[in-house]
């Protein structure tokens, strides 16, 4: 039997600042389509030669990866980011004063083909970076580089992690990885979110592209044919002549 109770902010932070509370927290919500409701068709993330994450659990269930705990976690980090401030000089995001606002500058060097176009500077919030901070961005920062070095080795050696929360606490948050300094800690995740859909079917879609080739006089219809030629490539290619997909997902 389980007991239900409504949970509050209050009732929350009462639960952190207890040192004999709850270890762990967890939601479970039943998240709809907006499109077509709870029977419509979606189309989740692909990856990289696999296609679509769908897993068969032993009862024959198949599950899909809808958006995974790192895509969930690279969009939760920003939002504690600046996002500037209002016309009294108070900062519009009230997240931002959470965790500290570090910035990053990158040199821009222009490509070999924008001759005469001059080195630039652009700037990147440390919430964005990836790997946070551990990624490689802020490991080649002068100054700031030296300073998450000096953060991972007193994890690593004392499980000391001020240091670290005085400069990114949402690596902590979020999980850290430090695979390109010397230390090598990895620190799991405290909040972790995924998105699944449960009992799917994957459907297939058909499409046909019909280019307009047949309506051209045979003179225009050469040359196109060379310009495909030259370019080494199939008319379909170009987008000059019918190109069906018979089974795209």
């Amino acid at each position: 039997m389980t007991n239900e109770i409504a949970v509050t902010p209050e009732e929350i932070n009462n639960w952190v600042e207890k040192m004999d509370g709850p270890v762990a927290l967890y939601l479970k919500q039943k998240l709809v389509p907006v499109e077509e409701g709870e029977h419509a068709v979606i189309f989740p993330p692909t990856y990289a030669d696999i296609g679509y994450n769908i897993d068969m659990l032993a009862d024959g269930t198949k599950v899909a990866t809808i958006d995974s705990v790192g895509s969930q976690a690279n969009r939760i980090e920003p939002l504690f980011k600046s996002i500037g401030k209002d016309n009294e000089g108070n900062e519009k995001n009230p997240l931002a004063s959470l965790v500290p606002q570090i910035e990053v500058e990158i040199s821009i060097k222009p490509a070999k083909k924008n001759k005469g176009e001059e080195p630039y500077e652009v700037k990147r919030s440390l919430l964005d970076l990836a790997h946070r901070s551990a990624d490689a961005t802020a490991y080649a920062c002068p100054t700031l580089g030296s300073e998450i070095r000096k953060a991972f080795k007193a994890l690593n050696a004392a499980n000391d992690a001020g240091p670290l929360c005085r400069i990114a606490p949402t690596s902590l948050l979020f999980g850290v990885w430090d695979s390109r300094g010397e230390t090598g800690e990895k620190r799991p995740r405290i909040i972790r979110s995924i998105i699944r859909a449960w009992d799917v079917d994957v459907l297939h879609a058909a499409a046909q592209f019909n280019s307009v080739r047949k309506t051209l006089d045979k003179d225009t219809l050469n040359e196109l044919k060379k310009y495909a030629k030259d370019k080494k490539k199939k008319l379909s290619d170009v987008g000059l002549d019918d190109a069906p997909a018979v089974s795209a997902d």
